[in-house]
């Protein structure tokens, strides 16, 4: 007797650890990403003060 089969199957076979630790990377290097976005900003934010204060 056959039964059935709740949710969709695993076609890549991948393990519940690695899609976590996976999603974990990409929001690090979201993280990075963003953070150099506010280095940037800042290091502007610096040059305009610098320049004013000429």
């Amino acid at each position: 007797m056959k039964t059935e089969r709740k949710g969709k199957k695993n076609k890549n076979n991948t393990t519940h650890r690695e899609r976590q630790r996976n999603r974990e990377e990409e929001e690090r290097k979201k993280e990075r990403k963003t953070g150099r976005k506010r280095d940037r900003e800042k290091e502007r934010e610096r040059h305009r003060e610098f320049e004013e204060g000429q």
